[in-house]
């Protein structure tokens, strides 16, 4: 008898949402943005707000860390720029 394997939807969903945000805005970040006042509110210019996000936190870590955690750190991508 076959053992029946459990579906993980929280996987399946963070799967679907890294292939849209692939497919639709160029971009493996999965959250929104930072958006600057001079950065109109419009999709073409997510990977733009999602960058100025990252660089943002970055900006703020003291320059001595030596080890960052990344809570929900969904698809890695900003994982990799720490």
């Amino acid at each position: 008898m076959k053992k029946k394997r459990n579906v993980d939807f929280k996987e399946i969903g963070l799967d679907m949402g890294l292939i849209l945000a692939k497919r639709m805005f160029n971009t493996e970040y999965l959250h929104y943005g930072y958006w600057t006042e001079d950065l109109a509110v419009e999709s073409e210019n997510i990977l733009e707000a999602q960058e100025n996000y990252a660089d943002f936190i970055v900006s703020h870590i003291p320059k001595d860390t030596k080890s960052i955690l990344d809570v929900g750190c969904g698809a890695g991508k900003f994982a990799q720029k720490l």
